[in-house]
């Protein structure tokens, strides 16, 4: 009964949603989530981590060990109580120090069996056994910050023996009142689940910081990490030492952590470590706005023997000898792949290092195979289990991720058993895709059928592969398993890195999107408008008033009808509404003023409201379409007096934000109507053609269309720089 209660617990969470997709491998036994902050409060949306503990803690029928530092969400709280009422065997374990919060205070009032750690040195795990089988853990507190401000990550594992493990441990200091060095070690060798090996080590007694520096030893291609609080310099050598024998390493710190005296971010960064501080201003004072993961990232998409590294344990002093911690590693690459797309939100939204002294890769980007001169075709999504379907749903989805009309005559997809689909011809516009599937469809009659008849991609493991007519190979994906209905796609949609589930990718947690983006929306083509936000004015000098604006421009090949469009900030997400019949054509700029005559700035209007009120620090102005669909949103957290922000290379919308004279070309402070040189967009928008004959003689101009620029939905946020000062503030046990 309680398999089927969970179960159905996990397929309502995977129902599209507002927050992050929960990523289930090993056929249920393993589920993966993240906490989803965003960079304020503005940007986060809900998650499922919270609903997951809840859900877990309400099927508990017989036992429910709780072992928690921070702890004080209130559906939490309430569902652990409630499951101590209807006479589950709760136990708790937890710090002296944190004993004031509201979940402390109800363990008690409920009568729950409690142990606490009193001393210097912290009870910092976070983890639930239930019912001898399942464990809850990773490094999400069970605290409203860390499920709604911080970003965290969140595992549970359906094993007995893993459950046995953490139990004993439980029970070192429930039972026997030991914690930090008074407990023992004792035998806990990994165990498999599925194809996924779970290593667990706890603090101190396993010296889990060997365990962590024997894993990274093992890389062979790359390193990627996310920690909050990171000291200890065998580590940092260890990293240098990779580093400098040719593997790709960048982190991410905790902007907060990277503050601490003996933070070993400086020193990575100066050693030719690429490192980053993360962008999270999601926090009420003090509270929030972390990156609170611990996790290592190793030889992710390679055969090399992937795994993460995850569990309460900052890589610190304390940590690994006077705290109660837990490290985890899972070694396979279906455990692995949602952790880097985790890494890739963190990585998007954080901001170089000031002390870093080579350049940052970006272990987002992948590394697709592209012959020289030969345009990027890239494998993007594939369904190689439709499940119930049948074999004829199986699809693979190509995307031309270049600037050029790619005639796929001569093209072909193959996997280990050989062809499966040679194309005839057809042209595949620039940000296009085109969808191969294994079998035709009475619903979708011009479907393109697999030319061998079917596509026979593997359940368990296959790679399939791109060839170019001249036989040379493209673009290869490799996958270890397929869940029934789970599309895999890549972590950068529609440009490549390494395969993850679907739903992991997708903003909604959708399982697959054949011929769409992984958010559903269309992809790029020929005819579509682009429009973005390409300049705000927020701190004009002198009044603000008939000086504030923003400019946003069309760089799409067709008209945009703005007719209901909206203009919003943090305060209103109307101050201005586009009057109906508004036209924004292709190439050209609309310039939105708060109030005043400005008939001398092409394309100027006045806000409908004549008030645009742009803060000069933490400000988000977003762009709504008639639906109320967002098209896009800047951010900023400081405005230099009377100096505009542009988008580094003008009209791109992949380029960041930045103070406008430091713009591609920029010679001024500000150019409302023109781009950043002072030159015009395209020609005013044309006029209607006189219903008179045209002159026989005179041949037409030729229109040029501007070129193509293809669309990458997100945002363009500023994370603010972290003030340097010659010493950093000593922060206590707070970074152990």
């Amino acid at each position: 009964m309680y398999r089927i209660r969970l179960a159905l617990a996990l397929v309502s969470l995977l129902l599209p949603s507002v927050g992050h997709a929960v990523t289930v491998i090993e056929g249920g036994r393993i589920t993966i989530t993240f906490t989803t902050p965003g960079v304020s409060a503005e940007t986060a949306l809900d998650t499922d981590a919270d609903d997951l503990v809840i859900g877990l803690v309400d099927g508990a029928t017989a036992t429910l060990d709780a072992c928690l530092y921070d702890f004080n969400h209130p559906g939490i709280v309430a569902a652990i109580t409630a499951a101590a009422d209807r006479g589950v065997d709760v136990r708790f374990v937890g710090d002296a120090d944190e004993a004031d919060q509201d979940g402390y205070a109800a363990m008690n009032a409920a009568g729950i069996a409690t142990s606490l750690r009193f001393g210097g040195a912290i009870m910092h795990n976070k983890f639930l056994v239930v019912d001898g089988r399942f464990v809850a853990t990773g490094s999400m507190n069970h605290s409203e910050a860390g499920v709604f401000r911080n970003n965290n990550n969140l595992v549970i594992i359906d094993d007995a023996e893993l459950a046995a493990d953490y139990t004993e441990e439980f029970d070192q200091m429930f039972t026997g009142g030991a914690f930090g060095r008074a407990k023992v070690s004792f035998a806990h060798p990994p165990v498999t689940v599925g194809q996924t090996q779970v290593q667990v080590a706890f603090s101190p007694a396993d010296d889990p910081e060997i365990v962590l520096r024997d894993a990274l030893a093992t890389a062979d291609h790359s390193v990627y990490f996310m920690i909050f609080s990171f000291t200890r310099a065998d580590v940092a050598a260890d990293l240098v030492a990779a580093k400098q024998a040719g593997i790709e390493v960048v982190g991410v710190y905790d902007e907060f952590g990277a503050n601490g005296s003996y933070s070993t971010d400086e020193a990575l960064a100066e050693a030719g470590v690429p490192v980053l501080l993360d962008g999270n201003e999601n926090q009420i004072g003090s509270s929030g706005g972390k990156l609170h993961h611990k996790v290592m990232i190793i030889d992710a998409g390679t055969g090399s023997d992937p795994m993460v590294i995850t569990g309460s344990f900052n890589w610190s002093g304390n940590a690994s000898t006077d705290n109660d911690e837990n490290l985890v590693i899972l070694r396979g690459a279906d455990a692995v792949a949602p952790f880097m797309a985790e890494f890739c939100e963190v990585f998007d939204a954080a901001l170089p290092h000031p002390s870093n002294t080579v350049a940052i890769p970006d272990p987002c980007d992948g590394v697709v195979a592209v012959a020289p001169d030969t345009p990027a075709l890239v494998i993007n999504e594939l369904l190689p289990n439709p499940g119930a379907a049948g074999d004829g749903e199986e699809y693979v989805e190509l995307v031309n991720a270049s600037d050029d009309v790619i005639d796929l005559a001569g093209w072909s997809l193959a996997d280990g058993a050989g062809v499966r689909h040679a194309f005839a011809g057809g042209a595949l516009e620039p940000g296009d895709a085109v969808v191969v599937y294994g079998g035709p469809s009475a619903s979708e009659l011009e479907r393109l059928v697999a030319s061998s008849g079917a596509l026979g991609l593997d359940d368990g493991a296959d790679t399939v592969t791109l060839y170019d007519p001249a036989g040379g190979a493209i673009d290869s994906v490799t996958y270890t398993s397929a869940s029934a209905g789970q599309a895999k796609n890549r972590v950068k949609d529609g440009v490549g890195g390494i395969l993850a589930d679907h739903a992991a990718v997708a903003p909604l947690g959708a399982a697959g999107s054949p011929g769409t983006r992984a958010d559903g929306t269309p992809w790029l083509v020929i005819g579509q408008p682009l429009v973005i936000i390409n300049e705000v004015l927020p701190n004009p000098s002198g009044t603000d008033l008939g000086q504030e604006y923003v400019e946003i421009v069309n760089m799409g090949l067709a008209p945009a009808n703005l007719s209901g469009w909206r203009l919003g900030d943090a305060v209103s997400d109307s101050r201005h509404v586009f009057a109906p019949g508004t036209i924004l054509w292709p190439g050209h700029a609309l310039v939105v003023f708060d109030r005043g005559d400005h008939s001398g700035v092409t394309g100027s209007v006045n806000a409908s409201t004549e008030t645009l009120s742009l803060n000069n620090t933490a400000e988000t102005v977003t762009l709504y379409d008639a639906d109320g669909v967002v098209v896009d949103a800047v951010s900023w957290t400081s405005a230099a007096d009377g100096v505009a922000k542009n988008r580094e290379v003008d009209g791109d919308p992949e380029a960041a934000f930045v103070e406008h004279d430091l713009a591609a070309g920029a010679t001024g402070v500000a150019s409302p109507g023109t781009r950043a040189n002072g030159g015009p967009w395209v020609a005013v928008a044309p006029e209607p053609e006189p219903e008179v004959e045209p002159e026989p003689e005179v041949e037409p101009e030729p229109e040029v269309a501007p070129e193509p620029i293809r669309l990458r939905a997100r945002q363009c946020l500023m994370p603010p720089k972290m003030a340097q000062s010659p010493t950093k503030p000593l922060l206590g046990k707070f970074l152990q």
